[in-house]
């Protein structure tokens, strides 16, 4: 675990690990492995947990996306409003601004 509350996080389970080892529970020689087991196991706790939020964040992302294209009817009922756009190609040249120094897409104006 490499963050800003690791060294925190090591003492806190190194004074764990010193009272389980002053009431009889550990004994000295595992008192390390225990504390880097702990340790181990917490780091991926938090890679989880930060994962999974990523994860719920993206699909409430997604969610706002897809209820943004909807809108309330008077009767309660909601409907999707769609965008549609022609496919053919316009050979309007007016519609098309060219720079002479331009490398990329032509700019349209809409």
């Amino acid at each position: 675990m490499d963050v800003w509350f690791s060294p925190l996080a090591t003492a806190v389970l190194n004074i764990i690990a010193s009272f389980l080892v002053a009431k009889g529970i550990l004994d000295q020689g595992t008192k390390e492995m225990f504390v880097q087991t702990m340790n181990n196991m917490l780091a991926a706790f938090v890679t989880v947990g930060i994962g999974g939020y990523s994860i719920y964040k993206m699909v409430d992302l997604h969610k706002h996306k897809l209820t943004l294209t909807m809108t309330p009817q008077g009767n309660g009922a909601s409907t999707t409003t769609l965008k549609v756009t022609s496919t053919e190609a316009s050979t309007d040249p007016a519609k098309f601004v060219v720079a002479g120094t331009q490398t990329g897409l032509p700019n349209t104006q809409l």
